[in-house]
């Protein structure tokens, strides 16, 4: 007996795109982090985690954007905007957790 996969293939295609583009927007983010221009962060668990919330913020903020925003467009054009919307959505997240957690 076989499981069903949890995803179907059309969603996980669609779910490749975003999660590609905030792993190389952030590891690039976290390699200039405090002008040391290196990848030794990796050696701290606490990174780690600021890199999982970073990482979880920017690909919740494409993927709003692409089922929310974006259903009419298509094609090569549609991922684009999904980054170039949703990145920045993502970004607002991030801060609107900070200003929250200030507010408490």
């Amino acid at each position: 007996m076989t499981t069903p996969p949890l995803l179907s293939e059309q969603t996980a295609k669609e779910f490749r795109i975003p999660v590609l583009t905030a792993i190389l927007l952030i590891l690039f983010l976290f390699y200039i982090d405090e002008g040391y221009y290196n990848f030794k962060w990796m050696k701290e668990p606490g990174n780690w985690v600021a890199f999982v919330i970073y990482l979880l913020a920017f690909v919740f903020g494409q993927i709003i954007s692409s089922f929310l925003i974006l259903k009419k467009y298509t094609g090569k054009y549609r991922v684009i905007l999904i980054s170039l919307i949703g990145i920045p959505l993502g970004f607002g997240l991030i801060m609107l957790l900070f200003y929250l957690s200030n507010r408490l």
